[in-house]
């Protein structure tokens, strides 16, 4: 990943975190959405850098997976690892 692809990502991740300190709930939809786009990019990039093709609708499966463990209070690590899992096997890879 380069420097300003770092830098994105850092961007992104203290965008994140803002909205969650303010208090609101983490089903909150605008988070959700938010923290899909982001999940839905650094797929693609994982994907692209192990280059894999992504079967249609993984992409979505693997971060709709993500975000409802975020919202069951998993930690980022734990959902990334059984969501990246989970898709492996539903998707064959």
């Amino acid at each position: 990943m380069t420097v300003q692809g770092n830098c994105k990502k850092t961007v992104k991740l203290i965008i994140i975190f803002g909205l969650l300190s303010t208090g609101l709930p983490s089903t909150s939809a605008v988070l959700d959405d938010l923290i899909t786009g982001i999940c839905i990019e650094e797929f693609k990039t994982e994907m692209k850098n192990a280059s894999l093709s992504i079967p249609r609708g993984m992409d979505q499966y693997t971060c709709k997976c993500f975000i409802s463990l975020l919202n069951k209070g998993s930690s980022l690590d734990s959902a990334k690892t059984i969501c990246r899992e989970k898709a492996s096997k539903k998707y064959n890879l």
